[in-house]
């Protein structure tokens, strides 16, 4: 996981596509310098180190340029939710980083009928557990 490659870099290239490379239009953003420059410095935790970008600057990355990041370091590990000690109070929601833990609503019979179409009890068990009962509603 995380592990970029050259030849995924020539995939996400605006340069690499002939019908780019056969127009007369200036590349608007050069995905290989972008992973060399940038991407990289962000994999060796050098961010800080980083020279202003020009593309960062004038907000012209295209959407999906994350698929190259590895952001597997910045939460290895994923709070376990306890429904027991669920006050409904969503502190957890508002103080966990990056939707690690998401509020979920659901009416108990919805949750019931979608909990039967899953195979395997300790599955249904698992995800029955993801779920409280607050009495603050």
């Amino acid at each position: 996981m995380g592990v970029t490659t050259q030849k995924d870099v020539r995939r996400f290239s605006d340069t690499a596509s002939e019908d780019l490379k056969n127009s007369k239009l200036p590349p608007v953003w050069d995905v290989a310098d972008f992973f060399e420059n940038v991407l990289t410095s962000y994999n060796r935790g050098e961010d800080d180190d980083l020279d202003a970008d020009d593309a960062l600057a004038r907000s012209i990355i295209p959407a999906g340029s994350g698929a190259l990041r590895d952001f597997s370091y910045i939460a290895p590990e994923i709070p376990l939710f306890k429904h027991e000690n669920c006050t409904g109070c969503m502190t957890c929601v508002t103080e966990c980083p990056d939707t690690a833990i998401l509020a979920k609503v659901i009416e108990e019979p919805v949750l019931e009928e979608k909990l039967l179409e899953v195979d395997g009890s300790a599955d249904v068990a698992y995800l029955r557990d993801q779920f409280a009962n607050t009495n603050k509603f």
